[in-house]
């Protein structure tokens, strides 16, 4: 069950990694695919440090939403679709943090256990 409640965290991450891979950031990408592996740890302060996380990445995007927005308006262009594209990732990126509201994941990240499992 907590693997089901990883994938949206799993899926931002893969997306930000792409997102970063494109522009050359080669090690930040990386930094970024991996980033999900925290989970494996059952300790307290991967909740927090995932969100924190999320949260800067959903900064990354509005970011590189208003760049695309100022570049396609220098040309011109329409840029309607660009943004809804961009405005639901920022969503699903954001909203990705509430798996750590669950019952299953709270109990998971409530004890700071000494061993890594993924699930119980």
């Amino acid at each position: 069950m907590v693997i089901l409640y990883s994938i949206p965290i799993f899926l931002s991450a893969l997306i930000i990694s792409a997102h970063f891979y494109r522009y050359g950031f080669v090690i930040v990408s990386i930094i970024c695919l991996l980033s999900p592996l925290l989970l494996l740890f059952k300790k307290r302060w991967v909740p927090k440090l995932m969100t924190f996380l999320l949260i800067l990445i959903t900064l990354e995007w509005v970011r590189t939403m208003l760049s695309y927005v100022d570049e396609y308006k220098l040309q011109e262009r329409s840029y309607n679709k660009l943004v809804v594209i961009l405005l639901l990732v920022i969503l699903f990126t954001l909203l990705s943090s509430i798996v750590f509201k669950s019952k299953t994941m709270k109990k998971r990240y409530e004890k700071d256990d000494e061993y890594l499992m993924l699930s119980r």
